[in-house]
């Protein structure tokens, strides 16, 4: 923190370094490591020091599948960014609605703000109910919760909605 930089250049230095060495057995570009670290990259098969191809394909599954984790928290945190991002519309939409312009009386201008806001409310809709089967899915894994912020109120009672469909 004192040094005002992401703890991952500390130890993979992107932009420094050409390469580094990235397990006992191999040296490897250093932005392939730093992704390889945040779960971005797939560790080459001299990094796991695996010779034959069917222990590096058993390592490698593994590693997907704990690679899943880190990406299932990635996904919350786009779901939460989703949310607020389409709440900002609705909101702003609302006070439109709710101090109209002069050229906004126009009954069809009316109209067409009131399908708009529609559709919004929708999409929020939409967004907190995908938000909230993330995090039941995120429940029925086993996986800790992240706390959502203060402005999100949702329940995390998976019997208080439905399985998401995609």
């Amino acid at each position: 923190m004192a040094l005002n930089v992401p703890p991952i250049l500390l130890i993979y230095p992107v932009g420094k370094e050409l390469s580094v060495r990235a397990s006992p057995r191999q040296d490897c570009g250093t932005f392939y490591a730093a992704r390889w670290f945040t779960g971005d990259a797939r560790p080459a098969p001299d990094m796991a020091g695996l010779g034959g191809s069917d222990d590096y394909k058993i390592a490698s599954r593994e590693w997907e599948s704990a690679r899943d984790i880190v990406q299932t928290y990635q996904r919350h945190d786009i779901l939460v960014r989703r949310y607020r991002y389409v709440r900002e519309d609705v909101m702003a939409q609302l006070t439109r609605m709710s101090d109209p312009a002069a050229a906004d009386e126009e009954p069809d201008v009316r109209k067409m703000h009131k399908r708009r806001t529609d559709v919004l409310v929708s999409n929020l809709s939409r967004a907190g109910e995908v938000l909230r089967n993330h995090r039941a899915l995120m429940q029925k894994l086993d996986l800790a919760l992240p706390v959502l912020p203060p402005d999100i109120d949702l329940t995390d009672d998976p019997a208080a909605y439905e399985e998401d469909p995609s």
